[in-house]
């Protein structure tokens, strides 16, 4: 779009010289109002009001935004967007062989350390309504590394997941892990975000379980167990919302 233009026009009886209209750079400057295909509004006469000239902007190729019928707002090609689907660290046990443990790691701030083979079992997360089914997903670790090293040390997580539609059977748990060297010198209590695998989502309404494990690398491991921040994973969206409660 090049510019908001102001143009002469009549209503009721009543003449008007200061409404806006929109239009795409590729017209004159003079365009007449709701004969062209590219304006994004023009003024129809007969309904009184300000009207779309189409549905999709821009008219052409994949990637476009979509007014439907209805109104509802449709991204797609390149206009979809991405949010978080969060796995928080929600209060574990914290007694026991093989279970997070609650340090202070900043001060007064307090956060769970995963020394080998502790292991946390999320809150499962529901698939939100404005996610692109049958997408492509990214589980990804926030995490704080708590030790500044003169040599390199590693860390490795795995986690296990399985996610279900509603009224469907969850399948045997899936496994991914990833090891991460913290280089040389790396300042204390870095955040880390680590991408771990991929994953196809389900339907809206569907639910995620994960579990997360640290599990021995092949290198030399921290003498100062890390912060596990929580795992969450990157999602494309191209609704705001369903246009029913469990239909997309």
């Amino acid at each position: 779009m090049r510019e908001i233009t102001r143009f002469p026009y009549n209503i009721d009886g009543l003449s008007y010289d200061q409404k806006v209209i929109l239009w795409n750079k590729s017209l004159s400057d003079n365009p007449t109002q709701g004969t062209t295909t590219n304006e994004v509004l023009y003024w129809d006469d007969t309904s009184k009001k300000w009207t779309p000239s189409a549905t999709r902007f821009p008219a052409t190729g994949a990637n476009y935004t979509d007014i439907e019928a209805d109104g509802t707002l449709e991204f797609n090609g390149n206009a979809t967007v991405w949010k978080d689907m969060v796995f928080p660290m929600a209060p574990p046990k914290i007694t026991g062989a093989g279970n997070p443990t609650l340090v202070s790691w900043n001060g007064n701030i307090r956060g769970y350390s995963f020394a080998v083979n502790d292991v946390h079992d999320f809150d499962p997360q529901e698939f939100s309504h404005d996610g692109k089914q049958a997408s492509t997903a990214t589980f990804h670790i926030h995490w704080i590394s708590r030790t500044n090293v003169a040599a390199a040390r590693t860390v490795k997580w795995e986690i296990e997941y399985t996610q279900a539609n509603y009224s469907a059977v969850f399948p045997a748990a899936s496994t991914a892990n990833i090891e991460v060297t913290v280089p040389s010198g790396t300042t204390a209590l870095t955040h880390y975000i680590t991408d771990i695998t991929t994953f196809t989502t389900a339907n809206i309404a569907s639910q995620m379980y994960v579990r997360l494990k640290r599990i021995a690398s092949s290198g030399t491991e921290p003498a100062d167990d890390p912060v596990v921040i929580g795992v969450h994973y990157h999602y494309e969206i191209d609704t705001i919302g369903s246009r029913g409660i469990l239909t997309k």
